[in-house]
């Protein structure tokens, strides 16, 4: 999933919490964009680094179809 998406998904669940259950009403959705966005800031390069190197790519799990 792109880093874009999980800001989009995040704004849209705590939106819709805002307008039916009340929740967070003061939310600093700038906050929020930079939370949903650290586990990539971890992720990401952490992949690059060290799964690129040793197996040729940055994806964790590989699905081959026989």
């Amino acid at each position: 999933m792109l880093p874009l998406s999980h800001i989009a998904y995040t704004w849209l669940t705590l939106s819709l919490a805002q307008d039916y259950l009340g929740v967070a009403p003061e939310a600093d959705y700038r906050m929020i964009a930079l939370a949903a966005t650290a586990p990539d800031l971890i992720d990401k390069p952490l992949a690059a680094a060290y799964f690129y190197r040793k197996h040729r790519s940055a994806v964790l799990l590989h699905i081959r179809s026989w």
